[in-house]
């Protein structure tokens, strides 16, 4: 072989490990756009959970409150309830005096506790 066809053959290879090349990393970029977009939406999707999560334990706080109430023989009050589009300050969720004192049951009364 001649070193003209030597060279062109090299020169060859290494166009093909070349476009090889290119075209592993625009795999590669399609594969990490993806991974980048499943991030963010497990993010959205955790903070949406996060939302739900602290509303679910207003809602437990307020119900333990009004069945502490009804042990007590007091009278439960109603909860503040928003329209839709409106949020509640904590001032509106809690009743205006604090229930009575009830004595202390086995019965958890949070999340936290159960």
């Amino acid at each position: 072989m001649s070193k003209a066809t030597k060279a062109e053959d090299r020169a060859s290879k290494w166009r093909f490990f070349s476009g090889v090349a290119a075209v592993l990393s625009i795999i590669a970029a399609i594969v990490m756009m993806y991974i980048y977009s499943e991030y963010n939406s497990a993010v959205a999707d955790a903070e949406s959970y996060r939302t739900s999560l602290e509303v679910l334990r207003d809602t437990n706080v307020q119900l333990s409150a009004q069945i502490r109430a009804l042990k007590a023989g007091g009278q439960p009050q109603a909860p503040a309830v928003a329209e839709e589009g409106e949020e509640t300050t904590p001032a509106e969720t809690r009743p205006a005096s604090p229930p009575p004192a009830a004595p202390k049951s086995s019965e958890p009364t949070s999340f936290d506790e159960m």
